[in-house]
């Protein structure tokens, strides 16, 4: 899902069903709702992950415990032979953190958390387009709140989230 200066550009987003065979197990399947149909008839990762590539291109990247995407993009890519661009990402979670000391000190540490800390509804949740829009709605919040406290463009909001991901001991 793409955000610029102006908001949440809904008509500028990505999203695919990997091919997975065998079909991964019922918890998973309850979980993303993917079934095991949807997940036969996908795409194969090198092509689905060339295609991701093409649709980042050089844009920012933003996510919520944002680490953890890029190593299993970093393996998947590895895995398909597909280039991976190992940019920096800002991570929402630390940032979050970093702007509400508070609400992180109480234990905000999750998507969820912060999504009602915010008043973010999402009903699609684990679901890729709905999480997405959260995270995208949770970073329109904490730009301007970073704004508000000095922290300006993505190289400040990068900066405010590396501080606190080192003061809480993150990797």
């Amino acid at each position: 899902m793409a955000v610029d200066g102006s908001g949440i550009l809904l008509d500028d987003s990505f999203e695919v069903v990997l091919r997975n065979q065998p079909a991964g197990n019922a918890s998973n399947v309850v979980v993303h709702g993917i079934g095991y149909g949807a997940q036969a008839s996908g795409v194969p990762a090198p092509e689905a992950l060339a295609a991701f590539r093409e649709y980042v291109a050089d844009a920012r990247c933003v996510g919520f415990h944002a680490d953890f995407d890029r190593k299993v993009l970093r393996r998947a890519c590895e895995a398909a032979r597909v280039p991976f661009d190992d940019r920096p990402w800002l991570d929402l979670a630390y940032l979050a953190g970093a702007l509400q000391p508070e609400t992180y000190r109480k234990g905000g540490r999750s998507l969820d958390d912060w999504m009602a800390k915010f008043n973010i509804e999402n009903t699609a949740r684990h679901n890729a387009a709905g999480d997405a829009l959260a995270t995208a709605e949770l970073l329109l919040r904490l730009r301007s709140m970073a704004a508000a406290q000095g922290a300006r463009g993505f190289k400040g909001l990068l900066e405010a989230a590396k501080q606190q991901k080192w003061l809480s001991g993150g990797d």
